[in-house]
């Protein structure tokens, strides 16, 4: 190998090192831009919500202690329904997801 053919591998080695720690730090920083919901509820039920701008559908199950939480969920407003027996028992339209933050 050359000096010329070294030194352009050492460049293209670094570049990729470098763009590589610039992708995985994009990476994490899109980590904090999504939201959650979540409550308490009889148990038993699910939780479904649609994102009312994207109609992205997310389910949760309400465990035994009648808590769910549905998280990574992107900023936006959500329709929340309460499914027990695939019937909806209880629904909220509106709820906002807000980066960073929750929605009970």
């Amino acid at each position: 190998m050359t000096i010329a053919a070294f030194t352009r591998f050492k460049f293209a080695a670094v570049f990729a090192a470098f763009l590589s720690i610039f992708a995985i730090s994009e990476a994490f920083a899109q980590t904090n831009a999504v939201g959650s919901i979540f409550g308490n509820s009889p148990g038993g039920g699910s939780v479904v919500v649609t994102n009312a701008d994207t109609g992205a559908v997310r389910n949760a199950t309400v465990d035994a202690n009648g808590r769910f939480q549905i998280t990574a969920l992107p900023p936006g407003n959500y329709n929340v329904e309460l499914q027990k027996d695939g019937k909806t028992v209880a629904s909220r339209s509106g709820v906002p997801v807000n980066v960073g933050s929750g929605s009970e």
